[in-house]
This record gives C-alpha cells, sequence and structure tokens, in this order.
C-alpha cells in the first residue's frame, strides 16, 4: 500500500486499497503508511544486518540488567504521565478546550498505551518463544487500536471516487474567468471564503441533481473548494499561498493581512474562509492577483469593489473584484525595514502591498519607505510560468525590488542577465530579488538541495546494506572454513 501511495492518490488501484486492504483507511491522511513503512524497512534492514554479524547465543547480555531498570523507569513514568493526562482530561478545565479527544477515546488510548509499555517492559527481559510471542502482541494490540480507533471515522467511509475526481461546474467557469483577466502569464487567483456547512440550501439543491446525503455532501465539499481541491481542479486557490488545514507558520502570520478588520488572526490552523467571515477587501486582494472570490452568501457581498455574478453555476455565491488583479511580479521602488515578523505585518497593515514591501535589511539603492509615490518605476512582466521556473521580463528607471507574491520556500534560485542573484524574503512570505537600473531578465527556478541530499542518503544507505551483507557473508564462510578444533590442556585462566 505504501509503494502504491507513493504514485499518488490518483492511481486507480487507490480505490480498490481502500475497499479491500484491511484497515487501509486508519489514517486521515493515507500517506502516513509512507512514513510506516519507511521506518520498517529501515528497522528490518538494520536487524537483518545485525543477525549477520553477530552470534546468537542465550548467554545474558552484560547490559541486560542496566536495560531492564531503565525499561521499568520508562514504563513507570509513562504510566504515571496516562493516568495524569486521563484525570486532567476529565477536569472542567480540559473539557473545555477544543480537540481534546472525549472519555471514552482517551480510556481507550490509555488502555492500549498501558497494556503496550507493561508488554514491552516485559519483554526487556524475556527470551526465546515468549519474546517471540511477546513481539506479536505489541503488533496485534496497535493493530487493534489502529482499527477501533479509525473504523468510525469519515475518512474511512469513502464515497466514489467520481464525487472527488469530477471538477464541479464552478471550476470551468474560473478557470476561464481569471484565464480573461489574467495581465501576464502568471495565472490568475480565486479565494475559497465559503464553509460548505452554510451554503445556500437552494441554490446547492439546484445543482447537485441528487438526494443522496453523500453526494450532497461532496458536492458542498467541492463548491467550497475545501482545502487542496482547488490544486486537483487546476485553480491557484485556497488562499494562494499554500495555505489549508496544516499551513506554514509564515503564511499563518501574513494571514492577517488578508482578514477584515476586527477579526482575530492569532488561530493559526483555521482556514481563511473560517476566519474572514465573508468579508474581503478588493484592493489588498487585487495587489495579490486575486480576481474572484467565492463565498456562501450569508454575509452578503465581500465588501467594496466586488460584483456578484447570480448566474455562476455552483451553489457558491461568485464575486468578481472589479478592481484589475495584478501580475504576481511586482516591482516595488520602497521597503519597510524591519526585521522583526509581527512588526512588519503590522507595518503592512496600512501599506499598499503593488508598491511596497518589508525587508529584514536595507537594500543599497532601494529608499526606505516615505511618502506613497503613485509614479511607477517601470514594469515587470511575467513570461513563462511552469511549476518550478519562471521566467519575468523587468524594465525599471532605477533600482528596485522585484517581488514574487508566491511563498519563499527553501530551494528556489535567482538570476538576472544569467548570472546568479540572492533571493531576499520580502513581506515576511514572498521571495524577491534586487533588480539593478534597466532592462533585465529574471529567471526563478526550483531546486531544492533536500532532494539531493535524500538521493544520496538513499544510495550510500544502500551501497552500505550491500556491502555490510557481502562482508558478513564472508567472514562467516571463511570462519567455517578455516576454523580448527582446539584441544585444551591445563586450567586455563
Amino acid at each position: 500500500g505504501a509503494l502504491i501511495l507513493g504514485v499518488g492518490v490518483y492511481t486507480p488501484v487507490f480505490d480498490a486499497l481502500h475497499r479491500f486492504v484491511p484497515m487501509f483507511s486508519s489514517f486521515r491522511a493515507p500517506g502516513r503508511w509512507l512514513l510506516i513503512w519507511t521506518f520498517a524497512v529501515a528497522g528490518l534492514a538494520s536487524h537483518g544486518l545485525d543477525a549477520l554479524r553477530l552470534n546468537r547465543t542465550t548467554t545474558r547480555h552484560p547490559f541486560a540488567d542496566t536495560t531492564e531498570r531503565s525499561a521499568r523507569i520508562a514504563s513507570a513514568t509513562a504510566f504515571a504521565a496516562l493516568v495524569i493526562g486521563l484525570v486532567v482530561l476529565r477536569t472542567y478545565l480540559a473539557g473545555g478546550v477544543q480537540w481534546l479527544p472525549p472519555g471514552r477515546v482517551a480510556l481507550t488510548w490509555f488502555w492500549f498505551g498501558g497494556t503496550t509499555i507493561a508488554l514491552v517492559a516485559f519483554l526487556a527481559q524475556a527470551h526465546g518463544s515468549i519474546h517471540l510471542l511477546g513481539r506479536c502482541a505489541i503488533v496485534g494490540l496497535i493493530g487493534a487500536e489502529l482499527l477501533l480507533a479509525g473504523h468510525r471515522m469519515e475518512y474511512a467511509l469513502g464515497g466514489e471516487p467520481g464525487l472527488y475526481m469530477n471538477p464541479p461546474p464552478v471550476t470551468a467557469h474560473a478557470l476561464r474567468t481569471l484565464a480573461s483577466r489574467a495581465p501576464d502569464a502568471s495565472p490568475g487567483r480565486l479565494v475559497s471564503l465559503t464553509v460548505e456547512q452554510h451554503l445556500d440550501a437552494t441554490r446547492l439543491a439546484r445543482w447537485a441533481g441528487s438526494t443522496d446525503g453523500e453526494t450532497v455532501r461532496y458536492r458542498a465539499m467541492q463548491d467550497a473548494l475545501k482545502p487542496n481541491l482547488g490544486a486537483v481542479y487546476g485553480l491557484a486557490t485556497i488562499d494562494g499561498y499554500d495555505g489549508g488545514l496544516l499551513p506554514l507558520r509564515t503564511y499563518a502570520r501574513f494571514k492577517a493581512l488578508l482578514l477584515p478588520q476586527g477579526a482575530d488572526p492569532s488561530v493559526a490552523h483555521l482556514t481563511l474562509g473560517a476566519q474572514a467571515a465573508g468579508k474581503a477587501n478588493a484592493s489588498r486582494y487585487a495587489s495579490l492577483g486575486i480576481g474572484a472570490v467565492i463565498s456562501d452568501g450569508r454575509n452578503g457581498s465581500p465588501g467594496d469593489n466586488w460584483r456578484t455574478n447570480d448566474d455562476a453555476p455552483g451553489a457558491a455565491w461568485w464575486h468578481d473584484n472589479t478592481l484589475p488583479p495584478a501580475s504576481r511580479a511586482l516591482l516595488v521602488g520602497n521597503v519597510i525595514v524591519e526585521p522583526d515578523d509581527e512588526r512588519a505585518i503590522t507595518l503592512l497593515a496600512t501599506a499598499d502591498l503593488s508598491n511596497t514591501a518589508s525587508v529584514r535589511q536595507a537594500i543599497q539603492g532601494i529608499p526606505e519607505r516615505g511618502a506613497p509615490d503613485p509614479t511607477p518605476i517601470g514594469t515587470a512582466r511575467v513570461t513563462r510560468y511552469l511549476a518550478n521556473e519562471i521566467i519575468v521580463d523587468v524594465s525599471s528607471d532605477r533600482a528596485a525590488l522585484l517581488v514574487m507574491t508566491e511563498t519563499d520556500y527553501p530551494g528556489w534560485h535567482a538570476t538576472i542577465d544569467g548570472q546568479s542573484a540572492p533571493i531576499i524574503r520580502a513581506n515576511t512570505l514572498f521571495r524577491s530579488v534586487v533588480v539593478p537600473q534597466g532592462t533585465h531578465v529574471i529567471r526563478f527556478w526550483f531546486a531544492p538541495t533536500s532532494i539531493m541530499v535524500g538521493i544520496a542518503i538513499t544510495l550510500s544507505t544502500l551501497f552500505a546494506l550491500i556491502t555490510g551483507t557481502c562482508f558478513a557473508n564472508w567472514r562467516r564462510i571463511g570462519g567455517r572454513d578455516s576454523v580448527a578444533p582446539l584441544s585444551v590442556t591445563g586450567d586455563t585462566v
């Protein structure tokens, strides 16, 4: 299953695995099987190498007593922590904290955890067949916990793949509309402010085409463009900055600039739709290339400079930004120098992001923020846009900062007219480069070092495993051929 998941969830056998492989849906994110696979293979490899290297013996290991003591201490500590955690969980204070499990779930975790820890402590001093039976019992307990904890969860009750794979009608409309308003080769952005539980029931019933509860629910999730669905359907959406259910820390901080005045930005894990209450600043959104938003309609218009399109398909309400969306490449003529990211976000809240950016250090030749200058200092136009390569043509009257309104992930590189250029983080989230006066071609490309390091580690480990296995076998075979019987006379000391 883990190997199939490595290909991606779009492989045709994914649904078959979900249906016919027991406990395949034990995790909310099926890709976590990859983590288990990685540790399991690594453990088996090391165990096999040890078996080849060491002579098996029933002699007690010299450190066995130390191991037993350590295991007992760890077991007692873990058991005490579980008891304390269970007691705290049922107090009035803990009972009011969101996301804590109910008492029944906590008791199940407590029982499985305590039993497993007791078995581990027992195995520290067991040998032979009892040791083997104990291992099997631990595996069985972990499997039973996964089965009991996961079989009633909603992610274990998958629907028809077509409900997920077939794009909703709003997708085609969005692709057409955003493409027609794109200022250059960079794709336009759509932001979803919807909450599927609050979609207009009449609109949802009109286009869902079914009274089946499962189908209606999936259609509602599709039309709300829940996190990651936008990427599946080819839309630059779900906030446009890799937000969603598990956002980057940098995006969670930047999200405060997208929220309406008075909203609480402190809840980092909530999506933009859950916090924005259907409201959006058209000018701020336009400067970030956002040409439209969809909402569930319960809060009316997102605000000034939004035009509602009642004829747009789907259950969500479509709102066009009447202000022209900007390119993802912005040429900025003055900067805010602020090394503290929290303070920088506060200063950016009153700035025009189309001509101002924050940086952590002063940049020679680019003035710090003064009076806003509406006069353009030049142009920046994206001529090539791919997932791992972006080319921008720039013409500037003076030194400026080219800001790409995209997440500054590690692994991005840049050149100006073929010469390497350092990437500077702007606005606490975006990547940027300093552009000298004149006409230039800037190229960004994604080539993370982590991939090469990972490949090197994998190949090195594979080489070491093969070499170690061959060497251990060679020593074992050579040792059998060369060892002669020994005769011992007298006493040995």
